[in-house]
């Protein structure tokens, strides 16, 4: 349009070049109006002129004139306009959550035809969202996609619009969220999109969550009219999961002992049976096995596996070693949480065991055999009733016994026999104590008819027995056989059967009709003075399995850093008369080296320890160090600096430790982060002493998702019927098109158009001015023309 056209049309608002241009009226009169108008226009026209003195010509001239002039009047009031349409459109908006959180890690899909491993899900989403059209990458006008993944919170994903550089219309990271907060994800979707259509919300997730949406949030969604379309990820049915929970194995052993590993087994509705190895990281070697059967309704399972480390299938050496537990076997949900890493320390040297009796008796006859034969076990024994020309026995005998500590902590096991507690002064008895309570060292109190334990009530060694109460012991008034409890399974101690048979326990002491087996003498403890931190091995059983008399026989206790065994009988050298040496000497080896697994810490002038071994994050970490050996000369400060490093090496936080006792110091602090973490000491001469000791621990997430990983589809098949939404499965016989493309032809548009055209009049422009005023000056020439005022 040109500028003579705009001017002529009276044109100053509508912008320049504006193309399809309309013509409108302010006032829109109805079509029988503007016929109305047209004839009383014509009519008034020609009544005026209907008398005129003039020819026909002249009066219908003169008559049209006027009829257009008063039907320009009348146009003028109708009020054209031009018009410039516009219109402004406010789009809808489709808001799609992805689950970012660690279960999307989890491999429950279709197997792979190329591997045969099981798909995971977040392979499987990255798959769906690939295979998206590209309404989702380009919408239109009329649509926004409001992408934001969900895990602990919402955050929002970035879109890619260019599919020539990601096959994804969003940027995704590596699922790392350790929660998976459904409700307040839909919650923080409804605040995004408040004022603004909403059209619908498309939830792909495998369902898992600690927080699903309550009847409140529901009755949000339905008043949004926002019906929430599900893409459940993951298997339908359910897999379950076995993990490995925790893991119990010393520091450092012995490298001629049998190192039991206690593995607890977390389940989470599993089923079946699976194989649980014991494997040696540097070449490789299983040190053992052992299978599992478990139930979907078992919560956990406790199982234990022996390394012995100087055998042929264990190949061992000394030195600092690296084991793994593992699952093997079966369909396992979250296969990562089947592999679990032990390291551990081999000392090459024998047991030290100081053994010391009252008098001869016939298990301190073949206990005293045992010991000096038993190339493991280096012993030095005491008898104290025995005249001074009688040569004491071990293989390391003694010209006296031990004085004091420092001389005690020489070996690493103590045990006495049936000897009256003034045999030992004050002064050893607080020795031995001391051994236990601090380095970790073993006690064993072999109980006795004339002194054990009768007589070391009111002692220093009387809180180290495993019982309470008087201690003049009553016997069972019959002969009773021995029973092991899952205690001793646990801890890998009386396992006494052949390996090739695969009982933990032999048959023949199980039959009260050999004889040997019979225990005749044994001492009565009442299961309710045991000590609340001591736990039973084995149990004294009336040869008529009567549960009535069942009372405690082997009784251990944790004391400070060492351990106690008490035993209720010396009759198990009777067990010789059906297996010679067999039986008798596994019983007291393992016994043994139970006790010696700990002392084994002594070899270190010092010692750091920290726990527990695994924490939940927010928990408090006790870090304890002990200097072990007093005869260095080194001066205890008042307070010991331990530095906590993460995998990395980085110092997390520097840890000051105050005194707790002699040469004993701890402290507490809170970790922040995951993942394990090693103390080790930085007071520069007590870090000298420790080397490169260091203690780890383990901390984890309470909340940590995968402990229940299995997809739970029920919940969101609740969660679209309760919105009107739908459920979509990824694969559709009836409908081959990707699964995000049918879902977006299920969302209706609510887009909001609204018209907001551009008008100006032009009944006030020039050109209806000039037309009035031409016609106008036609008729008042046309009437001077026939002389009509």
């Amino acid at each position: 349009m040109s500028d003579f056209t705009r001017w002529w049309l009276g044109i100053r608002d509508l912008p320049i070049g504006s193309e399809g241009l309309q013509l409108v009226w302010e006032r829109n009169f109805p079509g029988w109006a503007w016929l109305v108008a047209i004839i009383l226009c014509t009519g008034i026209a020609l009544w005026s002129y209907a008398r005129l003195d003039a020819s026909r010509r002249i009066r219908g001239g003169l008559a049209s004139a006027r009829t257009v002039i008063l039907l320009i009047l009348f146009v003028c009031v109708a009020g054209p306009m031009l018009e410039l349409p516009r219109e402004r459109i406010e789009p809808d908006v489709v808001a799609v959550l992805v689950d970012r959180s660690r279960s999307m890690q989890v491999r429950d899909g279709e197997r792979d035809p190329s591997s045969g491993d099981q798909v995971a899900r977040e392979r499987t989403l990255r798959e769906i969202l690939s295979s998206a059209g590209e309404t989702w990458r380009s919408p239109g006008d009329s649509r926004r996609i409001l992408w934001l993944g969900f895990g602990e919170g919402v955050m929002e994903l970035p879109p890619v619009t260019d599919s020539s550089v990601n096959d994804s219309p969003i940027g995704l990271e590596d699922p790392d969220g350790w929660r998976t907060r459904l409700a307040p994800a839909l919650e923080e979707t409804l605040r995004r999109t408040t004022g603004r259509p909403l059209a619908g919300i498309v939830v792909v997730s495998d369902g898992r969550t600690d927080s699903p949406p309550d009847r409140d949030l529901i009755r949000r969604l339905l008043a949004a009219a926002a019906p929430v379309q599900v893409v459940p990820l993951g298997a339908s049915e359910p897999i379950g999961d076995t993990a490995i929970g925790r893991v119990e194995a010393p520091r450092r052993a012995f490298a001629r002992d049998a190192v039991p590993i206690l593995v607890r087994l977390d389940n989470r509705g599993r089923s079946g049976d699976f194989r649980l190895e014991l494997v040696d990281e540097e070449n490789g070697r299983i040190l053992d096995t052992t299978d599992i059967q478990i139930d979907s309704e078992a919560e956990s399972i406790d199982a234990v596996l022996t390394a012995r480390p100087n055998s042929d299938a264990g190949g061992g050496v000394e030195g600092e070693r690296r084991w793994s537990v593992r699952i093997v076997g079966g369909d396992d949900l979250v296969p990562e949480n089947d592999l679990a890493s032990i390291p551990i320390e081999l000392i090459d040297r024998p047991l030290r065991v100081l053994f010391i009796e009252g008098g001869p008796r016939w298990e301190y006859r073949y206990l005293k055999n045992l010991l000096v034969r038993e190339p493991s076990i280096e012993s030095s024994v005491m008898l104290l009733s025995a005249d001074r020309d009688f040569a004491q026995e071990g293989n390391t005998p003694l010209a006296r016994l031990p004085r004091d500590f420092a001389e005690f902590s020489q070996f690493d096991l103590v045990i006495l026999g049936d000897l009256p507690s003034n045999f030992l002064t004050e002064g050893r008895q607080e020795a031995i104590r001391e051994l236990v309570e601090r380095r970790g060292g073993g006690l064993i109190l072999l109980g006795g008819p004339r002194s054990m334990p009768e007589s070391w009530e009111e002692t220093p060694l009387a809180d180290l027995l495993p019982f309470s109460g008087g201690f003049d012991l009553d016997r069972h008034a019959t002969p009773m056989m021995a029973s092991p409890t899952p205690v001793a399974e646990r801890l890998g101690v009386l396992r006494l059967a052949d390996e090739a048979s695969g009982e933990g326990w032999p048959e023949d002491l199980t039959d009260p009709t050999f004889g040997w087996s019979q225990l005749q003498w044994v001492q009565r403890i009442d299961r309710e003075r045991i000590k609340p931190t001591a736990e039973i091995l084995a149990e004294a059983v009336p040869l008529d399995g009567s549960k009535s008399d069942i009372t405690p026989l082997v009784i251990t206790m944790r004391y400070g850093a060492g351990q106690i065994l008490y035993i209720a009988t010396d009759e198990i050298w009777r067990w010789r008369y059906g297996r010679g040496e067999q039986l008798y000497e596994r019983f007291w080896v393992q016994l043994l080296r139970l006790l010696g697994r700990e002392a084994v810490e002594s070899d270190l002038p010092i010692r750091i320890i920290a726990g527990p071994d695994q924490t939940e994050l927010g928990r408090p970490v006790l870090v304890t160090v002990d200097l072990l050996d007093s005869s260095l000369g080194v001066d205890p400060p008042e307070t010991v600096l331990v530095e906590a490093f993460d995998q990395e090496g980085n110092v997390l936080r520097t840890i000051e430790l105050s005194a707790s006792g002699q040469s004993s110091w701890s402290g507490s602090w809170i970790p922040d982060g995951l993942g394990a973490v090693a103390h080790r000491i930085a007071e520069p001469v007590l870090a000298v002493l420790a080397g490169d000791q260091s203690a780890l621990v383990e901390v984890v997430r309470p909340d940590d998702e995968l402990r229940l990983a299995d997809a739970d589809h029920p919940l969101l098949e609740a969660l679209a019927n309760e919105t009107g939404g739908s459920i979509h499965e990824i694969v559709d016989s009836t409908d081959p098109r990707p699964v995000l493309d049918r879902i977006h032809e299920a969302i209706p548009n609510r887009a909001i158009i609204t018209e907001t055209p551009l008008r100006e009049r032009i009944w006030t422009s020039p050109l209806f001015f000039t037309l009035l005023l031409l016609l106008a000056a036609l008729e008042w020439s046309g009437r001077r023309l026939v002389r009509l005022d």
